[in-house]
């Protein structure tokens, strides 16, 4: 990650949250609609970004 750009960084974030799978036990307990944030930072600058899985209302 140290010479990633921020937003080659938020986008490993947000593939981490898929390959590990944070959101299993969620599901487990049949939460459907899951906010994924992907967060990269260095120093003062920050990316934010998220996925959002499910269906909404």
């Amino acid at each position: 990650m140290k010479n990633e750009t921020l937003d080659q960084a938020m986008v490993t974030a947000l593939k981490q949250i898929e390959e590990r799978r944070y959101d299993s036990e969620l599901k487990s307990f049949g939460i459907k609609d899951i906010i994924k944030p992907g967060i990269a930072f260095k120093g003062k600058e920050n990316k934010i970004n998220s996925v959002l899985e499910g269906k909404t209302k």
